[in-house]
């Protein structure tokens, strides 16, 4: 086990201490705080660190899918699948539009899934945070569709990318619950 105690003698270290004021300024953990550790004032560098911690594989990119593919529903596939003229054939290639985020974007992003990672999933605290990521917008909830699906209805029109924030797994449900999106 390395102890800090071997570091005490350092010239170097020393120098840092009692000259700190010449290599920082004043206002640097306040630069700091705002600029990397607050997730509300966090940007660039700040945001992909935060991007990390959350456990976002894909940083910024945020791809939305063309949607639901042709097919059957069978007794034995439980999908959502459309008939001719309404759904897109799936080539074994999901696909879809790929979006980066600005860092707006990508801050909702990132409170989406650390809300995921921290919550219990219900159905208030997913209506809640809808609140928090939507402000001013509209009206925004969860509804429980029975048969362990939960529908997100969204009363105005989402931009793109938040649509491929809400198609991807970053969207929070409950486990083994299927989520779903409405537009209204």
């Amino acid at each position: 086990m390395i102890s800090m105690r071997q570091y005490a003698a350092s010239p170097r270290i020393n120098q840092l201490i009692s000259y700190h004021s010449e290599y920082f300024s004043a206002t640097w953990v306040d630069e700091f705080y705002n600029v990397v550790w607050n997730i509300d004032t966090a940007k660039g560098f700040g945001l992909d660190i935060w991007g990390r911690i959350v456990g976002l594989e894909n940083g910024r990119v945020v791809t939305v899918r063309p949607g639901q593919y042709f097919g059957f529903k069978t007794a034995t596939i439980n999908q959502s699948w459309k008939p001719f003229g309404q759904g897109v054939f799936y080539d074994g290639n999901p696909g879809g539009q790929s979006y980066t985020l600005a860092d707006p974007a990508f801050r909702v992003l990132i409170l989406t899934k650390a809300f995921t990672n921290i919550s219990d999933l219900t159905t208030f605290n997913l209506n809640r945070m809808l609140q928090q990521i939507f402000p001013g917008r509209g009206r925004c909830y969860v509804g429980d569709q029975g048969g362990m699906e939960i529908q997100y209805v969204f009363e105005f029109p989402l931009e793109p990318w938040e649509r491929g924030i809400f198609n991807s797994d970053a969207v929070p449900s409950p486990g083994g619950v299927v989520p779903s999106i409405l537009e209204i």
